[in-house]
């Protein structure tokens, strides 16, 4: 409702806090889910996780990954402005493909942990077929940018790469909404490289 809107924009990092939104996941995935959320209210939730896909803390990108699950099992994720409106043949295969992403963004994610550049491969070029499926719904190219973002912050170099060709995939269809993220991304590299430079001048 109204007043659950105005709550969820007024504590604004909420969604940036990996327990909270570990436990949303579990609570999602359990029997007695809530009905889903309006559409305002999930377009703004869908935002803030988007850019907890990019985040620097792992924590917070694996977090977000888990909650995503949870709310596309619930056909959430293609109810957001943009999916809606496919019949209900679109929306199975949306969200089919969409559980799909979801389950190769997470191996991506924890590359580190089992450090095989094989299935790196694989799990790339899987990623890269569906950023140029024509049925890919655009809730799910959105996170895909993001999640190519957040590649980059992945602490194994042989992911690295691999961000630069996903990116480069969904350029081809999705060019237009590469450009806020990557600039968003662009800024706060900056900012931090800003910050540290000034940080070491005022040691010296």
């Amino acid at each position: 409702g109204e007043d659950g809107e105005a709550e969820v924009g007024a504590v604004d990092e909420g969604w940036a806090f990996h327990p909270l939104m570990k436990s949303c996941a579990a609570f999602l995935a359990g029997d007695t889910a809530p009905p889903p959320p309006s559409s305002s209210l999930l377009t703004s939730l869908l935002t803030k996780l988007q850019g907890a896909l990019s985040d620097e803390a792992a924590d917070i990108r694996t977090a977000a990954l888990q909650l995503l699950s949870a709310m596309n099992e619930r056909g959430w994720l293609l109810m957001v402005e943009g999916a809606a409106g496919l019949g209900s043949d679109e929306d199975t295969v949306g969200a089919a493909m969409v559980e799909r992403l979801l389950e190769l963004m997470t191996a991506i994610e924890a590359a580190p942990l089992s450090p095989t550049s094989k299935q790196l491969e694989f799990d790339k070029e899987a990623l890269i077929r569906l950023a140029r499926a024509p049925t890919l719904p655009r809730p799910a190219a959105l996170l895909l940018i993001h999640h190519a973002l957040g590649m980059l912050r992945i602490k194994f170099a042989r992911v690295w790469p691999h961000a630069r060709e996903l990116l480069d995939a969904l350029a081809s269809r999705w060019s237009h909404l590469l450009s806020m993220p990557l600039s968003s991304s662009l800024r706060v590299a900056v900012e931090a490289v800003v910050a540290s430079h000034a940080a070491a001048v005022l040691e010296r």
